[in-house]
Order: structure tokens, then C-alpha cells, then sequence
């Protein structure tokens, strides 16, 4: 193909056929057409391809094809302008009957938005290149046709010929692609056209497109038309300006673009509501230009926010939790921007490009962080997330969970979920309490939770912050409640639950019997168990892995406060449980009145009540009555005996001399109850040793004979201990059996936690390593019981393990122990490093025969005092009756006699109650087995190694 030829073909895609692009584009077409063919075949490189291409049919040739670039803009619309499907998709709109800007779901076409785009682009680009002479953008949208029509002032383009191409600079610029005045890559723009396509593409999806363009420098008038997808066009029409346009420019785009190749015959309302959110924007960047939409005028909107948006210091809102609640306008004028595509979705240029930088002023900050609502949106919607996080947090309800502490119920989390109860507790001590209870009614149905002091108070607290406390997500998992749910459709099965039950809490004090109901006192015993329900009135399918929640707390004013806080957690996040009676309250005596005559025992559930049947009694009838006041759970009833050594040295604290620094006991109280702590740059494990055996070395110590080889030994442990091959080092092992049944896990080794160890078994369970399909807990308060579920083949497997002999070291119930790691303080304060028991009982002898010391002198003082008193005594007595010391006495006055007699009188009165009482509390304490032990106590005592192999201490 010669130049000429191309040049005629360049004519027909109304490409310019003249001028020095015409011609280096020609020449180029030439050069590769003559590359392809060669100036003789001898020097082709590809010499078989003719063969190849010649054996094809021709009905394969024809389906390649070469486009126009007209023809793929119209056929491959996505490259250029973005889809031009319906898209479903939220984005900011203009409603026309609220009159604002709304966030909601609309059918977009994201083709048909880039064609009406682009033309108002180039009205808000002409502000740029002429600020003094544009102020003025108005825009007018035709709702079902879609016929567009943007106005604006200011210079536009210049009407004359191109000096190269030959045809008027309007009809190049919007009627030929590839043309544009941004080529110039050197020069710097903030414009928004780049690959010459712009308005060109407008044109090419419309049926009708018209310019009209007022060049006040030339005085003339531009207009012309082009249609059918800018296949047809007209002359253009240039004429003098009429005298009411003289001295002004203008431009003016009309175009009515064709629906039918974005799939609709009328232009989407979500479509209109877009395009006028699309002049809003405009109008709130083409200050100082005014813009109007339908003849309407358009407010300016507020200033453009940056990237850098923040709230003040010490805030929480961050910006990525801010920016779903702002609606961002940026003027952002950057330097030859560059984007994604030509669709221009995303600006791709670098930061460095833009050429200046956006420094926001603080007040403006301020006043954006103080937006009505906005702090409450983001809040609220945080705390949404929070919750959500929360939720996947606590997890559905299993039938195995672990949660530290918990002490599950064997059929929580199971097909009969709903029969079980969870105790919650108020720390460890009401837990032991609990449990000790566990052993009465069995551990099928009842759980024990407790809860370390006061739980934190969710309505005060964002659910993050609930989230990260591990007490309240233990107590969700362990109820098997998640956040955000709604337990209402499991309301009526909690209620039909709980009607067969009687809520402790609604016991009578005076219907357990004890005093007259007036009085409101119960007898002895206090709180009770409740019935379990029977089979028919038993609630199944409630999701939650337990069907009731039972408080256990103190009676006091803080067991008060944490049963509240427990209860407006479950009111805050699942109120419709506290309609369904999901909580109970295991009820114990505040204060206990004993009758002094005959040990009666009246329990009261609170101060009022008390003082209520207190003070209905006579005064004669009170001092009968003696009342204890039960702080805890854990009240201990056991008799103070505080220590009186006037040898030992006490700490001083405000003044007051309260405990000694250190007790000097006849046998080293560190090897009987054994430590393990931390310190500051040490630690410490001093094992425990039997008390017959220390008492063996001690003595043996005394009397100059070696003392002998000592092993850790553990009270109540039931499991076997024995030394290692180090001298430093002993093995602990548990106790397991194996039977039809399955494994039963009697004993664990020292130190290990029954919680410790049902991790390990649900982590073998996760990872499938284990033998077993799942497991119940049968503790009790002082006893261990892991009782394990096995298949067929799995209880082969391990009666195999057993014949082996590594049953115990697979179920990892062996524990080797150091005994290198013992420091403690000597008696001087002095931090010390002991390698064996048998150093410290040598320490402990050297500090207990100083004691002996001084306890010596201080016993001979003391001694000496006394006889010097005696010895005064006998002398003043001698002499008396030797009459050498007459006696005087003082005279007094009959009425001063009287009065001395009285007070004396009411003093011994006032004695007389307690003396009494005191006898008769003597009297009712001596019983058969006070006298048995009397009688014990003249026997003769038994030796040390007897009292070992009888098992007593």
C-alpha cells in the first residue's frame, strides 16, 4: 500500500489525512508493510509459512479481522469507558424528593456515567485555563432520553483552521480520536484529559452530538452536528455573533447518548439520581464558578478534606473508622495525573507527582470532628464491629470446651443441654464449695464457673474491651452465648423448663422451718438444692449449653454488686433470658443465732431480716442468743491462736508491733507445706516431704547420728513418686486404669492442673492424635477423674499400649521433677541457695538452738524476777506478823460506802451472764468423744514409726 493509499483510508475513519502526523503515520504503515513482505523472497526469513498458511481453508481466514480504532471503541467499550452493563452497587446519589445527597444501593452503568462525565470534566477544566472568564457551568439532564446539555462561559476553542491538519480545531477536537492538546508531556497540567479519547468517546455512544462555540476574539459563532454514533456529521456552520453574544465566549455541548448500547431504552432513575450527585460534586470544586443544575442554582458545599483527616489527640476514632461516615469533596488539582484507566476510576499517580502538598488548618479538624452525629455513627458502628468480633470470639456451643476454671457439666453442650445448671461463683473459695457440693448431686448436670472479684460492667465499656476480658468471654463460652443473637425463640423452652423448678431464690426462710413465720428465721442448712425436672417438662433444642444460670455469691453488699453486674450483662446483651427465669440464686445464711441452752440454730438471708426477729424478742430472751456473722462462703470457723514469743523479733507497722518477722518452729515448716514463687532475678521450688520422715532426720540430727535419704512426698497425693537417676532430679506419675469401659484418669502428676490437662486432651482431639472420642470430668474437691470415651479399635490400641508398659508416659502422666531450684531466706534475711532437704534442716537446727538460747535467759530473767517478788512478799508478810507495820485505813463516809458498795454490786450483775453462759457452752461440748480423747491422752504414747504405719500424723 502506497502513502496515498493510506492517506485515502485515514480520510474514510475521519482520521486527518495532512500535516506531519498524517505523513510520519503513513510512512510508518509503509515501512512495516515492506519489513513483512521483503524486497525479495531469497531473504524471508520464515520460509515455511506460505506452505502453512496455503494448506488453510478459507473459511479459517476469515475470521481474522482488522478493526478501525471507531470500530473497537464500539465493540470493546470496556477498555475505553468501563462496563456497560446494569451493576447493582451503594454508592452516594441525589434524591429528588428529600432534596440531599443518600448513601444507597442504585443500578449503575459505570460506561454510561463516563460519557456524561467527560463533558462536564471539560466545563470544570475550561475554570482552570480561564478563572477570570468562566463563572459560570449550567447543566440540564432530560430524565428519560437522557439529552444532556452543559453550558459554560470562558474561552473555549478557538474556531480557525489547524495550520497542518487543514479542518476547524472544534471538528478535530470532538469528532476525531487521537486529538487533544495534552501531548506534551514536558509541560505541567492539572487538566483531566491525557490519551486524546475524552469527549470523543461522548460522541461515539450518543445519536446526536452537538458543539457550539462563541469565539468573541474572532467574533464568529461555531455550531455543528454529528449522529448515528459520529458516523454522520454535517458541515459545520460558522457565523457572525449576534449582537447580544458579542464580547463574550462560550461553549456548549449537547448530546442524547445511545442507550441501547448500555442495555436500556430509557435512562435509569438511579442513573438521573447520579448524574446530579455528579453536578453536586462539580459545584462544590468550580469555585469560583457558579454552577446550576435544571436552572437551579447549586450552594457550594464544604471545603475539600485530605487523606491527613484526624481527630484531636487522645481521641479513639481513627480515620479508616471515620471514613464510611464522611461524604469527601477534594479539589485536588495534580500535576499530569495519571490513572487507572481511561474509565479513570483510580488516580494512579505517585504523591511525589502532585506538585504541592494539602496541610488542613486545626480548627478545620475541630470542627469536622465536631459533626452532629458523626462521633455517635462511628461509635456505634465499632461497636457493631466489636460485637461481631466479640461474637466469633465466644463461638458456638460444644459439648467439649475449654475454658480455665470451668468445671463443665458431662451433658453440657449436648443433646440435653437444657437440664444442666452452671454455678457461678465468687472466687475460688466459693468454687471449692461448689464442687463439694458437685459430690452430692452428681457432675451430669451441674457446672461451677467462678469468677475472680467483680466482673467488669458492660454497659460502661465498649464490646472490644469486653472482648478482651477473658472472665466475661469464659462465662459466655461457657453458657455457649454469643453476642448480638437472639435467644427469643428459645424463650418459651427455657420457661417450660423452669416452671418445673423452683427457683431457690423464691424459698421461704420460714417454710424450712426454725422460728415462727413472722420472724422469717430457717433453720440450719440454709440453701438448698432444687429438684430436676421430669422428662416430660424438660426443655430441649435452646442452642445454649446450659439451660440455667445459678449466682453463688456472698451475702454481703459486694456478693450484692457482682450478681448485679452478672445480671445486667445478660439484660444488656440477651434480655429476653431474664423473661424466661434463665437466672437463679443459690441463697446462703448472712448471719446464724444460736441458742445458748439448747444449741438451736436460726439462719438469716439478711441484715433486715435479722434485726427483724431481733428485735421482736424480749431483753431477757436476746442475751440467750449469740449471732455470727458469715462474710463469705469460705468462713472459716476455725479458732484464732495468735502467737505470743517474746523472743522473737516484730515487724512495725504505724506504730503497732504486729507479727513476728519469722517463727523458729520445732520442725522447718518450708519442707512440710514446700513454696514455689518468683522473685526479683530468682526463683524457687522447694518440694514437700512426709512429717514423719523430716521428724526422723531432725532427731537424728540432735543426737549426732546421719540422717537419711529423703524423697518429695505430696498429702493426698495417690500417685507414685520415686527418684530419678540424677540425684537432683525425681519422676511424679498419675494414676490410670484401663478397662471395658475405657480409661479412667484417677490421678494426675504434681503440679499438673486438672485444666492444664484437659487442654492437652482436646489438643490431641484437634490435631487427631487421640485414642479416645471424647471425655467427662468427675472431680471432686480433693479428687481428680478424667473418665475417657474410646471406640472398639481404640481401646485395642491402647490395652496394647498397656502390655507395653507406656500407658501412663503416652497419656502423658509422667513428670520429671528438679530439686536443684530450692532458695529460700535464712534466718538473718540472707537469700540462699540449698542443694538438698538436708541443708536446710541443718540451717533450720542452728536457728531453732539459738532460739533455745535465748528462750533460756529470758525464762531464767524471768525466773529471777519472780523470786525477787516472792522474796518481798515473805519479807512484808513477816513482818506483818511481827507487828511491825501498823495498818491504816481510810476513813470514809457512810454515803461514800454505800455508792462504792452499788457500783461493785453492778459490776459483779453484769459478770454474772457470761460467766453463765460460758459454763454451759463448756457443758454442751463434752461429749463422749472429748472423754475418749481424755482417756487417750494418759496412754502411753505411740512410737514415731507406729504412728507412720498406721497413717497418722
Amino acid at each position: 500500500m502506497t502513502v496515498s493509499e493510506l492517506k485515502e483510508v485515514l480520510g474514510k475513519l475521519g482520521l486527518p489525512t495532512t500535516g506531519k502526523k498524517a505523513e510520519l503515520v503513513a510512512r510508518h504503515a509503509e515501512a512495516l508493510a515492506l519489513a513483512a513482505t521483503g524486497p525479495e523472497p531469497a531473504k524471508r526469513i520464515h520460509t515455511a509459512a506460505p506452505a502453512v498458511i496455503a494448506s488453510s481453508s478459507s473459511a479459517d481466514a476469515s475470521k481474522f479481522e482488522r478493526l478501525t480504532p471507531v470500530e473497537h471503541v464500539l465493540r470493546r467499550p470496556g477498555m475505553y469507558i468501563g462496563s456497560t452493563s446494569v451493576q447493582i452497587e451503594p454508592l452516594w446519589v441525589h434524591d429528588a424528593a428529600e432534596d440531599r445527597i443518600v448513601w444507597r444501593d442504585a443500578q449503575y452503568i459505570p460506561g454510561l456515567y463516563k460519557i456524561f462525565d467527560e463533558i462536564l470534566v471539560n466545563a470544570l477544566d475550561n475554570v482552570q485555563r480561564d478563572p477570570a472568564g468562566t463563572n459560570r457551568i449550567d447543566v440540564a439532564i432530560e430524565p428519560r432520553s437522557g439529552r444532556t446539555s452543559v453550558w459554560n462561559n470562558g474561552r473555549g476553542i478557538p474556531v480557525r483552521r489547524h495550520e497542518i491538519e487543514g479542518v476547524w480545531l472544534p471538528e478535530m477536537l470532538l469528532g476525531s480520536l487521537f486529538t487533544g492538546s495534552n501531548f506534551d508531556d514536558e509541560a505541567k497540567r492539572t487538566v483531566g484529559g491525557r490519551h486524546g479519547f475524552g469527549a470523543k468517546l461522548t460522541n461515539l455512544f450518543s445519536t446526536a452530538f452537538e458543539v457550539q462555540t462563541a469565539d468573541a476574539a474572532a467574533g464568529v459563532l461555531y455550531t455543528q452536528r454529528w449522529a448515528a454514533n459520529m458516523s454522520e456529521r454535517t458541515e459545520p456552520t460558522i457565523e457572525p455573533l449576534p449582537a447580544t453574544m458579542r464580547g463574550a465566549d462560550f461553549t456548549k455541548i449537547v448530546f442524547t447518548p445511545d442507550l441501547t448500547k448500555f442495555g436500556v431504552h430509557a435512562l435509569p432513575e438511579d442513573m438521573l439520581a447520579l448524574f446530579r450527585r455528579r453536578v453536586y460534586d462539580a459545584a462544590a470544586t468550580a469555585a469560583p464558578a457558579c454552577v446550576s443544575l435544571d436552572g437551579r442554582t447549586l450552594q457550594a458545599l464544604a471545603p475539600a478534606l485530605s487523606r491527613a483527616l484526624k481527630l484531636p489527640a487522645g481521641e479513639e476514632l481513627t480515620t479508616a473508622r471515620l471514613k464510611p461516615h464522611l461524604m469527601l469533596f477534594v479539589d485536588c488539582k495534580v500535576d499530569n495525573p495519571e490513572f487507572d484507566s481511561q474509565s479513570k476510576e483510580a488516580l494512579t499517580s505517585h504523591p511525589s507527582s502532585f506538585g504541592g502538598l494539602c496541610a488542613l488548618p486545626d480548627a478545620f479538624i475541630k470542627r469536622v470532628a465536631a459533626l452532629e452525629g458523626l462521633r455517635a455513627a462511628v461509635a456505634d458502628a465499632f461497636e457493631r464491629r466489636a460485637t461481631k468480633e466479640l461474637a466469633r470470639r465466644t463461638g458456638p456451643a460444644t459439648s467439649l470446651l475449654e475454658v480455665p476454671k470451668l468445671e463443665d457439666a458431662e451433658l453440657a453442650g449436648g443433646p440435653s443441654a437444657s437440664e444442666c445448671t452452671l454455678i457461678v461463683t465468687e472466687g475460688d473459695s466459693a468454687k471449692a464449695l461448689a464442687v463439694a457440693g458437685l459430690e452430692v448431686v452428681g457432675r451430669e448436670r451441674y457446672g461451677v464457673f467462678p469468677l475472680r472479684g467483680k466482673p467488669l460492667n458492660v454497659r460502661e465499656i465498649s464490646a472490644r474491651k469486653v472482648g478482651d476480658n477473658e472472665e466475661l468471654t469464659g462465662l459466655m463460652r461457657a453458657l455457649g452465648l454469643t453476642p448480638g443473637a437472639s435467644y427469643e425463640h428459645q424463650v418459651e423452652a427455657l420457661k417450660a423448663l423452669s416452671s418445673s423448678i423452683s427457683s431457690i431464690s423464691s424459698i421461704s426462710p420460714a417454710a424450712e422451718g426454725g422460728a415462727n413465720a413472722e420472724g422469717g428465721a430457717s433453720a440450719e442448712g440454709g440453701a438448698s438444692a432444687s429438684p430436676m425436672p421430669s422428662g416430660k417438662a424438660r426443655a430441649r433444642g435452646t442452642g445454649l449449653r446450659y439451660g440455667r444460670l445459678m449466682l453463688m455469691a456472698d451475702q454481703d453488699t459486694d456478693g450484692s454488686h457482682i450478681k448485679g453486674l452478672v445480671i445486667s450483662m445478660l439484660h444488656h446483651f440477651w434480655p429476653e433470658l431474664l423473661r424466661a427465669d434463665f437466672v437463679q440464686e443459690f441463697q446462703t445464711p448472712l448471719l446464724k443465732a444460736r441458742r445458748i441452752s439448747d444449741g438451736q440454730v436460726l439462719a438469716f438471708f439478711s441484715l433486715p431480716e435479722y434485726e427483724a426477729w431481733h428485735t421482736q424478742l424480749s431483753a431477757p430472751e436476746q442475751r440467750h442468743w449469740r449471732a455470727k456473722y458469715y462474710k463469705g462462703l469460705g468462713t472459716s470457723t476455725a479458732q484464732e491462736a495468735p502467737a505470743d514469743a517474746p523472743i522473737l523479733k516484730y515487724c512495725v507497722e504505724d506504730g503497732h508491733s504486729v507479727e513476728p518477722i519469722h517463727y523458729v518452729p520445732v520442725l522447718p515448716t518450708l519442707l512440710l507445706n514446700g513454696a514455689s514463687g518468683i522473685g526479683t532475678g530468682w526463683s524457687t521450688q522447694c518440694w514437700s516431704y512426709h512429717p514423719l520422715e523430716l521428724l526422723d532426720n531432725v532427731l537424728a540430727l540432735a543426737n549426732g547420728r546421719p540422717m537419711a535419704p529423703m524423697v518429695p512426698w505430696a498429702a493426698g497425693f495417690r500417685g507414685e513418686i520415686e527418684m530419678a537417676g540424677l540425684p537432683s532430679t525425681f519422676l511424679s506419675r498419675g494414676v490410670v486404669r484401663l478397662s471395658a469401659d475405657g480409661l479412667e484418669i484417677t490421678e494426675l502428676p504434681l503440679g499438673r492442673w486438672t485444666s492444664v490437662y484437659k487442654s492437652w486432651l482436646l489438643k490431641q482431639m484437634a490435631e487427631g492424635k487421640a485414642l479416645w472420642t471424647g471425655f467427662s470430668e468427675r472431680h471432686t474437691e480433693r479428687t481428680v477423674c478424667f473418665a475417657l470415651h474410646h471406640t472398639r479399635d481404640q481401646l485395642a490400641q491402647l490395652a496394647a499400649v498397656e502390655e507395653q508398659g507406656m500407658l501412663a508416659s503416652q497419656l502423658q502422666l509422667e513428670a520429671s521433677h528438679s530439686l536443684s531450684n530450692a532458695h529460700a531466706f535464712d534466718a538473718h534475711g540472707e537469700l540462699r541457695h540449698f542443694r538438698s532437704p538436708h541443708e536446710l534442716i541443718e540451717m533450720h537446727a542452728e536457728a531453732r538452738l539459738a532460739a533455745y538460747a535465748k528462750r533460756k535467759a529470758h525464762d531464767l530473767a524471768h525466773l529471777a524476777a519472780e523470786l525477787e517478788l516472792l522474796d518481798a512478799r515473805a519479807r512484808f508478810r513477816v513482818a506483818k506478823l511481827e507487828g511491825e507495820i501498823e495498818r491504816k485505813r481510810a476513813q470514809a463516809t457512810e454515803l461514800q460506802h454505800t455508792s462504792e458498795l452499788a457500783l461493785w454490786s453492778r459490776e459483779l450483775e453484769a459478770l454474772r451472764m457470761p460467766l453463765q453462759a460460758h459454763l454451759e457452752a463448756v457443758a454442751s461440748h463434752a461429749t463422749p468423744a472429748a472423754a475418749e480423747s481424755r482417756a487417750d491422752a494418759s496412754s502411753p504414747k505411740k512410737s514415731t514409726r507406729a504412728r507412720r504405719r498406721t497413717g497418722k500424723t
